[in-house]
C-alpha cells in the first residue's frame, strides 16, 4: 500500500501529524534510496574490478532492515492512535451515562419531595404519608414539571390519592383540619376479621388494621 497523504488521512491522522510523518518517511526513504544507489554503484565498481561483493550485500541487507523498522514504527503509531481514540470514546460514553443517571435520580428525589410536602401541607398524618409512599402506586413518579420547574399535575395526583384512600383525607373541624390517619379497616365501622385483614395487600396498612382490631381479633380485652 502506498504511503500517501490520502492514505494517512483515511486512517484518521490530523494534517499536522501527516506532515510530520510524510517528512520523516521522505527523509528515511531518500536516505535509504541514496544508500541503495551508492551500494549499487559500489557493486558495479566491485563487479568491474572483480572484487568482493559481500560488503555490498551487507549494505543492502541493512537498508532493507531500516525500511522494515520504519514501517513497523508507523504501524505501532497507528495502533496507539486507535487505542487512544477508543479509550476516549468509552470515557465519554461513561460520562454521559453518569450524567443521565444523576439527573434521573435528582428528578425522582424532587418529585418525592414535592408530593411529600403537598401531603404534609394538606394535614395528612405522618402514618398516612408513609403508607401512601409505601403503596407502590407510583404517585411521585407520575408528577410532571413545567418549564419553570413547578409540578403542573400535583392537584390531579392528590385527587387520585383521595379517591384511593378516602379515609386518609383530613377532616375539617372547628379547630382546623385534623390530620387523617389510616383507619384500621379502610373506613368501615365494623370490626375486621382475620380474613378481612389478610386481604389487605399493603404491609403497612395490614399491620395498622391488626393493631386497631386487636380486641375484635381476640388479641386483647
Amino acid at each position: 500500500m502506498a504511503f500517501t497523504r490520502a492514505w494517512l488521512k483515511s486512517k484518521g491522522y490530523e494534517d499536522e501529524q501527516i506532515d510530520e510523518l510524510i517528512t520523516a518517511h521522505t527523509e528515511v526513504t531518500k536516505a535509504l534510496k541514496a544508500k541503495i544507489t551508492a551500494a549499487e554503484d559500489e557493486l558495479e565498481t566491485v563487479k568491474s574490478d572483480m572484487g568482493d561483493i559481500s560488503k555490498v550485500k551487507e549494505e543492502l541487507k541493512k537498508a532493507k532492515a531500516d525500511l522494515k523498522e520504519t514501517n513497523e514504527k508507523l504501524t505501532a503509531a497507528e495502533k496507539e492512535r486507535d487505542d487512544y481514540k477508543s479509550k476516549s470514546e468509552t470515557s465519554a460514553a461513561d460520562l454521559d451515562k453518569l450524567k443521565t443517571e444523576t439527573a434521573t435520580k435528582e428528578t425522582e428525589r424532587k418529585k418525592e419531595t414535592v408530593l411529600r410536602e403537598k401531603l404534609k401541607s394538606g394535614k395528612y398524618s405522618d402514618e398516612a404519608v408513609s403508607i401512601i409512599f409505601d403503596s407502590k402506586e407510583g404517585y411521585a413518579s407520575s408528577i410532571e414539571f413545567d418549564d419553570e420547574g413547578k409540578a403542573k399535575n400535583i392537584d390531579a395526583i392528590i385527587e387520585k390519592i383521595n379517591a384511593k384512600y378516602p379515609s386518609y383525607v383530613p377532616k375539617a373541624s372547628t379547630s382546623g383540619a385534623n390530620p387523617a390517619s389510616p383507619p384500621a379497616n379502610g373506613g368501615s365501622k365494623t370490626a375486621m376479621s382475620w380474613e378481612d385483614i389478610d386481604k389487605i395487600k399493603d404491609d403497612g396498612a395490614r399491620q395498622t388494621a391488626m393493631a386497631q382490631n386487636m380486641k375484635a381479633l381476640g388479641l386483647k380485652k
